[in-house]
C-alpha cells in the first residue's frame, strides 16, 4: 500500500524517479476517480476535476519523459582486487571509484581488497584510475586504469600474482581451464626485478587531453603530493600529472624542491606520451 508519508523520503533519496510514480500510480488515480464522483449538475466542481485530474496526468507523463530522455540511471559495479599481503593498499584516484578493504581473520596480515564503480552516466566512455602500491618503496607502484565499457562487458574481478609482487592477473575469457594473464606492460610504469622484470596494469593508462596549468598555488600542490611519503597523495599527484601540458611538465622538472621519485614520476608522464 503507498502510503503519502513516506513520499518525502523517497524523493528525497531517488528524486524525480520517486515522482513519476508518485504522479501516474496515485495523484493522478486519485484525481479522477474524485472527477467520476462529481455529480453533472455541478458543472464547476466537475470542470475543476477535470482540470486536476488532466494536469496531474500531464504532468506525469511530462515526469515520464523526462526521466527517460535527461535523468539516466545509476549503474554500480563492483568486483574484486584480489587478496594481497599487508602493506599493500589499493588508492582511488578518479571520482566514482571505490575501494574497500577487509582484514582476514587468518593472522597472516592479509587483506581482501574489493572496487565499487559508480556512474551517472552510463552511456559515457569513462576510465578510472586507481593505484596499487604494494610496499612501501616509493618506487614499488603501478598505476591502473578500470574500462567502462570492460565493466559493462562482464564482471571483472582480479588478483595478485604469486611470483610477482605487483602484478595484477585478470581472468580474461571466463574460462577456468586458461590460466589468468597480466595486461600489457605500461611502459610509463616503474620496472624492478623483484617484480618478474615487468609491471602490469589493467589496460594502459591513457592521456587525457593535457591542460596548461599556469596556478603557482596548483604547482606547489602538485610538488607536495608527489613528496609526499603517503602512497595516497603522491597517487593523486600523479592523477594530476596528467591534467599538465608537456610544456609544463617539462617547467616542473625545473624546480629545485622536487625529490628524485617525484622527478622520476614527472619524467615517466613525458615517457608515456612520447
Amino acid at each position: 500500500m503507498m502510503d503519502p508519508q513516506n513520499w518525502p523520503d523517497l524523493v528525497y533519496t531517488y528524486g524525480p524517479y520517486a515522482l513519476l510514480p508518485l504522479l501516474l500510480l496515485w495523484v493522478a488515480p486519485r484525481q479522477t476517480k474524485q472527477f467520476l464522483a462529481c455529480k453533472k449538475e455541478d458543472r464547476v466542481k466537475q470542470a475543476l476535476c477535470a482540470g486536476v485530474a488532466i494536469a496531474c496526468w500531464a504532468a506525469g507523463f511530462v515526469a515520464a519523459g523526462y526521466v527517460i530522455l535527461r535523468w539516466p540511471p545509476k549503474e554500480v559495479y563492483a568486483g574484486s582486487l584480489g587478496i594481497h599481503k599487508d602493506p599493500a593498499k589499493f588508492i582511488a584516484v578518479d571520482p566514482g571509484f571505490f575501494v574497500q578493504r577487509t582484514a582476514l581473520p587468518d593472522g597472516a596480515e592479509r587483506s581482501t581488497w574489493d572496487y565499487t564503480v559508480v556512474t551517472n552516466n552510463p552511456a559515457e566512455d569513462r576510465e578510472f584510475r586507481f593505484t596499487l602500491q604494494w610496499d612501501e618503496d616509493l618506487e614499488h607502484y603501478i598505476d591502473c586504469i578500470m574500462p567502462l565499457s570492460l565493466l559493462k562487458q562482464r564482471k571483472v574481478n582480479l588478483r595478485a600474482s604469486v611470483e610477482a609482487p605487483g602484478v595484477l592477473l585478470y581472468d580474461h575469457d571466463a574460462n577456468s581451464d586458461t590460466p589468468p594473464e597480466p595486461f600489457d606492460c605500461d611502459p610509463a610504469t616503474p620496472v624492478h626485478a623483484d617484480a618478474g622484470g615487468a609491471i602490469f596494469g589493467i589496460g594502459i593508462a591513457h592521456a587525457q587531453a593535457p591542460m596548461p596549468v599556469q596556478n603557482q598555488a596548483d604547482d606547489d600542490r602538485l610538488v607536495r603530493w608527489l613528496n609526499s611519503s603517503d602512497p595516497y597523495w603522491r597517487a593523486q599527484g600523479r592523477g594530476l600529472l596528467r591534467n599538465y601540458s608537456t610544456q609544463d611538465l617539462r617547467r616542473l622538472l625545473q624546480r629545485t624542491d622536487l625529490i628524485d621519485a617525484a622527478r622520476r614520476q614527472i619524467e615517466r608522464e613525458l615517457a608515456r606520451r612520447a
